[in-house]
């Protein structure tokens, strides 16, 4: 499944999909927070984190923007 249809899926309050975006992104966001931090314990705090802010602020995110970038 496309990203971007995920996220719109997201905007209209429906988590249905959300361990496919989750699968897709979640490693480049843990090995971004690990490079800064080096420490693996915090980088999955750091991680989960980001996932929840980001639904937070689903609304803020533009399609076709990159998700990778705002994550």
């Amino acid at each position: 499944m496309d990203i971007n249809a995920l996220i719109k899926e997201f905007k209209n309050h429906d988590l249905t999909n959300f361990n496919t975006f989750y699968n897709l992104t979640n490693r480049q966001v843990f090995f971004s927070a690990y490079s800064i931090l080096k420490d693996q314990g915090l980088s999955e705090d750091i991680m989960q984190d980001t996932f929840v802010n980001f639904l937070n602020n689903i609304d803020s995110f533009k399609l076709g923007n990159n998700v990778y970038a705002y994550l």
